[in-house]
């Protein structure tokens, strides 16, 4: 029995944490890169402002600090050249830099943890439908994740358990 709560507490401990993951982006870089400061603009005006909650790191890859660093992160992420920029963001990898990346970043992103606003008037009125912006679409692929693992877990969870009853 004491297998089974484990197992059941690990799948809810699996899907919490993709619920509440933090959302850091890492970038390697270079002062003298056009792409690393095109990315940097991307993620400076148009996801910070969308993911107030966002950490972004800059490592300067010119500076020999952060050498070893940066080929720790081509070495984790499979990549045979050196080439800048290389973004880390929420673990998954991305080379180089164009705006057809923007749509994967963003996924990898996943949803913006809405951050709350302060408001004088405890009794905020919403907007009006019209007034509202339109909802971003996201491939919510990493919570799903996270839901399917937590499910298999459970069940896995109730086999151990039944079979230990018998």
């Amino acid at each position: 029995m004491q297998i089974s709560k484990l197992i059941l507490g690990l799948g809810f401990a699996a899907f919490a944490h993709g619920a509440i993951a933090a959302q850091d982006i890492t970038v390697y870089y270079s002062p003298t890169c056009p792409h690393c400061h095109h990315a940097l603009d991307y993620i400076h005006k148009t996801l910070q402002p969308d993911y107030p909650g966002l950490k972004v790191t800059e490592v300067n890859v010119t500076e020999q600090k952060n050498r070893d660093a940066f080929m720790a992160v081509l070495k984790k992420c499979g990549y045979q050249s050196g080439g800048v920029p290389v973004m880390v963001v929420n673990e998954k990898c991305f080379q180089g830099y164009a705006e057809f990346m923007n749509t994967e970043i963003l996924d990898a992103l996943g949803a913006p943890v809405a951050a709350e606003a302060p408001t004088d008037d405890p009794i905020a009125s919403p907007l009006p439908e019209e007034q509202l912006p339109p909802a971003k679409e996201s491939g919510g692929m990493g919570a799903m994740l996270y839901i399917i693992l937590g499910l298999l877990i459970a069940a896995l969870g109730i086999v151990v358990f039944a079979r230990r009853k018998k």
